[in-house]
C-alpha cells in the first residue's frame, strides 16, 4: 500500500511542480481531462520510470540530474518541441538565438538543466523524503518497468513524428539527433559511480534562499539571450552559474535532506513569482494561480517540516535505546 501511495503521489508531484509554478499550463487547463491525462503520462510516467531505474542502481544526485536532462529532450524535443521550434519560443528572448543544426542550442541548455532538477529530481527526493518507508524499494516489477518503458518511449516518438506544431514540424535527422543525446545521457549515468540517497541533515531559511537567487542569473542569461551576445559568453556564463551554485550546495552542506528541499522549495518560489508577474495583465487569472501556487508551497513546506519532526525523534529515540 506504502508503494502504491508513493508511485502516485511522484507521479502527480512530477505533474504538478514543473507545470503549475510556471504557468505554462494554467490551472483552469491543468485539470481539463485530456490535457490532465497528457501531463500524468508525459512527465509522471517518464519520471516514475527514471526514478526505478536510480534505486536499481543506486544513482547519485548527478546520475538522476543527467536522467533527468535526458528527460527534458523527451519533453521539450519530442512533445513540445521548443527545441527545433523556429518561429515562437517560451521565453521569446531566446527565439532564434544560438541555432545550431537545427536546435536551440542556448534554450536547449537553460530548459534541459532546469527539467533535470525541478521536473525529476526535486519532485523523487520529495517524495523520497516524505515516504522514506518506501524510499529504497523498487515499485514496479522488472516486466512492469520494461513494459512501461517500451510503451512511453513508443508514446513520445509517434507524438513527434504525428504531431503538428507552427515552426517545428519536425525531421527524421532531428529525431535521430535527439534520440542519440537521450542515449548518450543515459549511458554516461550508468557509468558514473554510484551512491546513496542524500543523508538527512537540518537547514531551513538559507537554503531555501539560495533557492530563491536562481532568479538572477536566470534574468541574466535571459538579457544575454535578448542581447544576442556571442553563444560563447552565453554559454561561459551558464557553466560558471552551475559550477558556482554546486561548490556553494557543498561547502555549506546543503546537498543533503532536508536542505536540499528546502533549496527546491526556494526554487519553485521564484518560479512561481515569475509566472505571476507575466500574467499580471489577467488580474482574475494571476489571483488563482498565486493562490495555487501558495497552497502548494505551502504544501511543500509542512510535509518537508513533518518528516524532518519524525525523523529527529526516530534518531533520538534510537540514541536513547543505544546503551
Amino acid at each position: 500500500m506504502t508503494e502504491r501511495k508513493a508511485t502516485l503521489c511522484l507521479i502527480l508531484c512530477s505533474s504538478v511542480f514543473p507545470e503549475l509554478f510556471t504557468g505554462n499550463t494554467p490551472l483552469p487547463r491543468f485539470f481539463h481531462p485530456l490535457v490532465f491525462m497528457f501531463l500524468m503520462v508525459g512527465y509522471g510516467l517518464f519520471v516514475l520510470v527514471i526514478r526505478e531505474a536510480a534505486v536499481r542502481m543506486h544513482a547519485s544526485t548527478t546520475r538522476i540530474v543527467l536522467m533527468g536532462i535526458a528527460y527534458g529532450i523527451v519533453n521539450e524535443g519530442l512533445f513540445a518541441k521548443t527545441l527545433i521550434n523556429r518561429h515562437s519560443l517560451p521565453i521569446q528572448q531566446f527565439t532564434g538565438y544560438a541555432v545550431a543544426m537545427g536546435y536551440n542550442t542556448a534554450w536547449a541548455a537553460a530548459i534541459l538543466v532546469w527539467h533535470g532538477f525541478a521536473s525529476v529530481l526535486f519532485p523523487i527526493y520529495f517524495v523520497h523524503y516524505c515516504l522514506p518507508e518506501a524510499a529504497k524499494a523498487s515499485w514496479l516489477k522488472n516486466w512492469q518497468l520494461a513494459a512501461l518503458t517500451t510503451a512511453i518511449t513508443l508514446f513520445a516518438v509517434s507524438n513527434f513524428v504525428m504531431r503538428r506544431i507552427e515552426g517545428a514540424a519536425g525531421t527524421p535527422a532531428e529525431l535521430g539527433l535527439a534520440i542519440l543525446a537521450i542515449i548518450m545521457l543515459v549511458l554516461l549515468a550508468l557509468k558514473l559511480p554510484g551512491s546513496s540517497l542524500p543523508t538527512r541533515q537540518s537547514s531551513r531559511a538559507q537554503p531555501a534562499m539560495l533557492g530563491l537567487s536562481v532568479a538572477i542569473p536566470t534574468v541574466l542569461l535571459v538579457t544575454l539571450a535578448a542581447a544576442k551576445v556571442s553563444p560563447a559568453l552565453y554559454f561561459l556564463s551558464f557553466l560558471i552559474t552551475l559550477i558556482a551554485y554546486n561548490r556553494l550546495m557543498w561547502h555549506k552542506g546543503w546537498v543533503y535532506q532536508p536542505s536540499f528541499l528546502y533549496f527546491a522549495i526556494g526554487w519553485y518560489t521564484q518560479n512561481a513569482i515569475g509566472s505571476i508577474l507575466v500574467i499580471m495583465h489577467d488580474p482574475s487569472l494571476a489571483c488563482v494561480t498565486a493562490a495555487a501556487d501558495t497552497v502548494l508551497l505551502v504544501t511543500m513546506y509542512i510535509a518537508v517540516n513533518k518528516s524532518c519532526a519524525r525523523t529527529n525523534n526516530h534518531s533520538t529515540k534510537e540514541k536513547m535505546l543505544t546503551p
